[in-house]
């Protein structure tokens, strides 16, 4: 099979799908593929930065993520008979709209990066495999294997 694109992304992660969010939102005819059979159930990742939520304001989901995370979280760490309480998140920082880390597992900000993606006409290319890229004088040519058909 062969089709054109002005960007192929490879990988669905966070920075995958923020890079094609963008790149779609600017009107770039975007695929993205991963080698993954659909998203991912367990979480790599528990944190979010400031400045990475207000990247992600800037691609219009930070509302929607803001509503299925956490921006403080209260803890016990236990050492041998001692308990120290404490909490995580308020950071202080000033001139930003975000002065906390922000506390969502990963497959959350995965969810609603492709949501946004979906309301663009983008969807991630499951179970596909990225092999080679061969260089043209009109572009490039990316080789990618689905399901064990190249």
């Amino acid at each position: 099979m062969t089709s054109s694109c002005d960007l192929m992304v490879v990988g669905a992660g966070p920075t995958g799908l923020a890079l094609a969010l963008q790149a779609a939102m600017m009107g770039a005819d975007v695929r993205i593929i991963e080698r993954h059979t659909g998203p991912r159930a367990w979480a790599p990742a528990l944190a979010i930065h400031p400045r990475t939520m207000e990247v992600l304001r800037g691609l219009d989901v930070a509302d929607d993520l803001m509503s299925r995370g956490l921006s403080r979280v209260d803890l016990e760490i236990h050492v041998g008979d001692s308990v120290v309480s404490g909490s995580l998140g308020d950071l202080r920082l000033p001139a930003t709209e975000y002065p906390f880390v922000f506390f969502a597992p990963q497959p959350e900000v995965e969810a609603v990066l492709r949501d946004q993606l979906a309301s663009l006409g983008v969807e991630v290319e499951w179970g596909s495999t990225f092999c080679r890229v061969q260089s043209h004088t009109d572009g490039l040519v990316c080789h990618f294997d689905v399901g064990g058909r190249q």
